[in-house]
């Protein structure tokens, strides 16, 4: 199977580009993370898709006082999100990982240590929630009321939010285009970048509306979205991201 991935996977814990916000509280950035992916889903449905899945991905970071801590810490955040206790990751020991499913929604929990002084630990955190296409209510509020249990205490680093719907049949270029700019003029965002092919479009923009961004040859971009041929299912996936989109498409 030919699989087009047209971004960078970025690595679970080290940030693959700047994130820019402005002032905001935690809760307050997750409370507008919850709202952007309602509003990405509902602007993908007026376009004629389906919702295949979305996702919420936070990444943070704190530092605890001891091992001991940090440790306490990986226990109670394994209960409350009724998973496992975090493993290591093979061939990386300052990394572990547990996944559980908390209220109906799939979460993958990632944490490294990246560094050390005094037995100081700073500790990097990667929490993901993924939902199919009935759960997009049920993510808004995990990312809210979870999220924020989780990332108590931690400083928020970035918030990404992705959509993936489908369309019925291969569409064709001209078509694909016409949905990607109803997509962006929802969000009254301005194209900075684009890449059109045969078969795949995406256009990287910046829309006022959404309060975070990152820098993409000196212009700000907060919002990507991308549309290929899916061969196998003969349909056409549409994919949203804010700031960008970090899964595959």
């Amino acid at each position: 199977m030919k699989k087009l991935i047209l971004v960078v996977l970025f690595v679970v814990f080290a940030g693959g580009f700047t994130a820019y916000a402005q002032e905001q509280s935690g809760s307050a950035r997750l409370e507008s993370a919850a709202a952007q992916l309602d509003k990405m889903a509902s602007t993908v449905v007026k376009t004629g898709a389906e919702i295949a899945s979305v996702q919420v991905r936070i990444k943070a970071e704190k530092t605890f006082r001891n091992v001991q801590e940090t440790e306490a810490w990986k226990r109670q955040t394994a209960r409350l999100l009724s998973a496992p206790d975090f493993q290591p990751l093979q061939g990386t020991p300052q990394s572990c990982h547990t996944q559980g499913v908390y209220l109906g929604v799939k979460t993958d929990v990632y944490l490294t240590v990246e560094s050390e002084t005094n037995n100081f630990q700073t500790v990097g955190l990667s929490l993901t929630f993924s939902g199919k296409d009935r759960q997009v209510a049920l993510v808004e509020g995990v990312t809210k009321v979870a999220g924020e249990k989780v990332i108590n205490g931690y400083k928020i680093n970035q918030i990404n939010t992705c959509v993936i719907g489908k369309y019925g049949g291969k569409l064709k270029i001209d078509l694909q285009t016409e949905k990607c700019r109803e997509i962006l003029a929802a969000f009254n965002s301005t194209p900075v970048e684009s890449l059109r092919e045969d078969t795949v479009l995406s256009y990287s923009a910046y829309s006022p509306q959404i309060k975070d961004y990152i820098l993409t040859n000196r212009n700000r971009m907060n919002l990507q979205v991308a549309t290929h041929i899916d061969d196998i299912h003969q349909k056409t996936t549409v994919t949203v991201g804010v700031p960008i989109i970090t899964v595959e498409y």
